[in-house]
């Protein structure tokens, strides 16, 4: 968004968001992977996710030999 509130040409309204609320609609998501997905949406959204103040890696509890591999893939 432009200093004067106003969205530049080309710009979607959420892109023009400011980062720390696109930080929380991205948390609502309900994990890391699916936030991370959002980057396909546009350069702005390439790194945002990376940003998150949490990661939330998995709804359920991963046997413990994938945790790493899953990590290092989510990352």
């Amino acid at each position: 968004m432009a200093e004067d509130g106003h969205h530049r040409p080309g710009e979607d309204h959420i892109s023009g968001l400011p980062d720390d609320l696109l930080h929380l609609i991205l948390l609502r998501l309900g994990s890391t992977r699916v936030a991370a997905r959002t980057s396909v949406l546009s350069r702005r959204w390439r790194r945002v996710w990376t940003h998150l103040p949490r990661l939330d890696l998995f709804n359920e509890e991963p046997p413990p030999r994938l945790f790493l591999d899953y990590v290092d893939a989510a990352l």
